[in-house]
């Protein structure tokens, strides 16, 4: 009895696949954009309160106070006070103020962008349309009339 078994065997083959490769564009489109404000209003409503409105109503009672009664008497009497007088001149100090100075140049840049325009070719194409006409007489007014259809 005689078992054969298959024996794998591997061989590489190249497969060409094809690479896709995705560029990005950026394209600005304008979206009108409706914009809505809101303003308040002032709306009058009236609105019912109830009030309570108290009133005084004053009574006098008369109460003794009694309160102390001072005199007050003055004695004139001189005492010398010395008076001392300063007299202030202005004497100017030199000083020193630390001042920076920026000057800044404007260095243009000036880039050149080409931009394509496309141009226009316009061919004419001529057409043939056909238009009937009939002529009809009216006697009211002694004048033929044209019609078209």
């Amino acid at each position: 009895l005689e078992v054969k078994v298959p024996k794998v065997q591997y061989e590489q083959v190249p497969k060409q696949i094809p690479k896709v490769v995705t560029d990005i564009v950026e394209k600005v489109v304008d979206i009108p954009i409706h914009l809505q404000q809101e303003r308040p209003v002032e709306v009058q409503q009236v609105q019912e309160v109830e009030t309570v409105t108290q009133s005084l109503k004053p009574s006098m009672q008369v109460v003794d106070k009694p309160v102390p009664l001072f005199e007050t008497q003055s004695k004139e009497r001189q005492v010398q006070v010395p008076q001392i007088l300063i007299e202030e001149t202005a004497v100017e100090q030199p000083q020193q103020n630390l001042v920076e100075v920026v000057r800044e140049e404007l260095q243009p840049v000036v880039q050149e962008v080409v931009k394509k325009v496309p141009k226009y070719q316009i061919e004419y194409v001529e057409k043939v349309v056909e238009v009937q006409s009939l002529v009809q007489q009216d006697t009211s007014m002694g004048q033929p009339q044209a019609r078209t259809s």
